[in-house]
């Protein structure tokens, strides 16, 4: 087959079903065009659940520190967060 009778694909948005979806025509030889008008990944890995599960978990961490009867006479500082 030569290029020009290749498929050629156009997958609109970044998050994890469209690059799924990219990676299995690639593999099965259609050329990709990936359309993206924000940040590549998508909400769940650029706001949503990734980024919540860290911030979910620091707080745990940060629960647990201050609870532990093991932690006494150690001080930390709280990390800023930029925006």
């Amino acid at each position: 087959m030569s290029d020009d009778d290749n498929l050629h694909i156009a997958v609109i948005g970044s998050g994890g079903a469209a690059m799924a979806a990219a990676l299995k025509a690639a593999e099965r030889g259609a050329r990709i065009t990936l359309i993206e008008r924000g940040t590549i990944g998508g909400t769940c890995v650029n706001t949503g659940c990734v980024p919540s599960k860290i911030m979910i978990r620091a707080a745990h961490l940060a629960h647990l520190r201050r609870t532990s009867p093991f932690d006494d006479g150690i001080s930390s500082t709280v990390p800023v967060i930029r925006r």
